[in-house]
């Protein structure tokens, strides 16, 4: 109870970022998890919910910053005050929302990505068998058909291709996800951190994951003697034409540096859509809901595609 009357009494000299922060800054040394805050937060009044809360403060602060004014210019400030107020506890609350929702995703992606990629290790140790790299030969029959002998070049082929692709997107996804709440927070929260400990540190193993899973499909590829068996069928067809220097092969290794470099490119766009959506949000609760409306969709089109008349 000293803690929190000495919380409210601060907040009468600070700006309501200020206040909301301070109010973080606590929520984040009680408790662990976002899931934590939301047990405790149902069995407290409606005085304690976050934007009650914050509207509360962030008054006590206007009229202590505007005091001797005239009773107009305070309630402007207080509506003022407790709109920004309510934009940055919407913003917080959904940042740490989408990281819970986004995890069961990222989580199955993992999952299916490192069992397809235990598949093409089985590939290539069937194609090491079948498929021999030492005078660049292959069986024409085996190599269109999958019988007991092992998969078909054209199977493990897609198959690596595919798997390549759903790794960029996955690692795309994580650097994107992280690089918005870096943003996030070094733009709207003075650099304060806006995810749990929990939310934090799994962020980073989504991270981690999407850097270990390049790495290991680019362990693959150099030693795939599908792609080397593809390329002496090729030959022989064109009766050995050799391919253009600038071809890429498509299982060609995936080049991390450039996947964060695209990530980062789109983190503006990622973080603007966020922010709008919170304004949206904050704008419908102070029931300007046409207003609100009207913000919410152009920041859809906007994000997802060209709006429409």
């Amino acid at each position: 109870m000293i803690a929190k009357n000495r919380m409210d009494k601060i907040a009468k000299d600070l700006t309501p970022q200020q206040v909301v922060l301070g109010w973080i800054g606590d929520k984040m040394r009680r408790f662990n998890s976002f899931h934590e805050l939301g047990e405790w937060q149902i069995d407290q009044p409606c005085s304690e919910a976050p934007l009650n809360k914050m509207a509360d403060l962030v008054c006590d602060a206007v009229r202590a910053a505007v005091k001797g004014q005239s009773k107009a210019a305070l309630i402007e400030a207080e509506q003022r005050a407790v709109r920004e107020a309510h934009f940055l506890v919407r913003l917080f609350i959904n940042v740490n929302e989408k990281l819970v929702r986004d995890a069961t995703q990222f989580d199955l992606e993992a999952k299916v990505i490192l069992l397809r990629l235990r598949r093409l290790a089985e590939y290539r140790r069937k194609g090491e068998e079948f498929y021999p790299r030492s005078d660049g030969s292959v069986a024409s029959e085996a190599a269109v058909s999958e019988d007991e002998n092992g998969p078909s070049l054209f199977t493990a082929l897609t198959e690596g291709d595919r798997l390549r692709e759903e790794i960029v997107e996955y690692a795309m996804k994580a650097f994107l996800s992280r690089g918005v709440v870096e943003a996030m927070q070094q733009n709207y929260f003075a650099g304060q951190s806006v995810l749990f400990p929990v939310e934090a540190k799994y962020l980073d193993a989504v991270v981690k994951q999407a850097e270990f899973l390049v790495q290991q499909y680019n362990f693959w590829v150099p030693s795939n003697p599908f792609r080397a068996g593809l390329g002496s069928l090729s030959r022989c067809e064109a009766n050995d034409a050799e391919p253009a220097e600038e071809e890429t092969p498509p299982e060609g290794e995936i080049d991390l540096e450039k996947i964060k470099a695209a990530a980062a490119t789109n983190v503006r766009r990622d973080l603007a859509f966020a922010v709008r959506m919170a304004q949206a949000e904050t704008l419908a609760g102070f029931g300007m809901n046409e207003d609100g409306a009207r913000l919410g969709r152009e920041a859809f089109h906007k994000h997802y595609g060209p709006s429409k008349a």
